[in-house]
């Protein structure tokens, strides 16, 4: 478990250990490093885990399955996220990506059954977003306010699409398709 970045090492390029599996809530909040290299074998980033960072790139293991509220909000200089093909992950909390204004697409893993409300409002540059099948449901606010998003993939088992979870973005058309019961 790792409750705050070490003190005195270096940020730049820093690699937590293998034998981390919990990342507490807001143990890196702050962290100055652009790069941060997470270990398999990672399960959970908290809440607000790495909040205000200044990360510009992220590779989340495939052992990662849950990723808190707030997790990397407003992590302004974070342009890419990437997953492991065999990605575990299910769940991505509120706000876990809101306000990431650098971040340009966000093609989550296949797994992802659970978004959080606002999961990546406010960010930007986001310009495209794929949804996994997994998703039954959309949130609410989960892509408000992403100005540059133009592009979205909307799989056949989402039911349900929440309140603003598009507004104010630069969308001119999308598929909804037949499963969606409620919007």
């Amino acid at each position: 478990i790792v409750y705050c970045f070490p003190a005195g090492l270096s940020a730049e390029g820093y690699t937590l250990p293998n034998t981390v599996r919990f990342i507490e809530n807001g143990a890196f909040y702050g962290f100055t490093g652009t790069k941060l290299i997470l270990p398999e074998g990672l399960e959970t980033i908290g809440d607000s885990a790495f909040y205000e960072s200044a990360l510009t790139e992220l590779a989340i293991p495939a052992s990662v399955t849950f990723i808190g509220d707030s997790a990397f909000c407003k992590s302004a200089a974070l342009k890419t996220v990437t997953y492991a093909r065999n990605a575990k992950l299910n769940s991505i909390g509120k706000n876990a990506f809101a306000s990431c204004g650098a971040l340009e697409y966000a093609i989550l893993p296949d797994g992802v059954e659970d978004i959080g409300a606002g999961a990546f409002e406010h960010c930007t540059k986001l310009a495209e977003v794929l949804l996994p099948a997994a998703l039954t449901e959309i949130p609410d606010t989960a892509f408000r306010n992403c100005s540059s998003l133009s592009k979205v993939t909307i799989q056949q088992n989402i039911t349900a699409i929440g309140a603003s979870a598009f507004e104010g973005s630069a969308i001119e058309s999308i598929e909804i398709p037949a499963s969606v019961t409620a919007i």
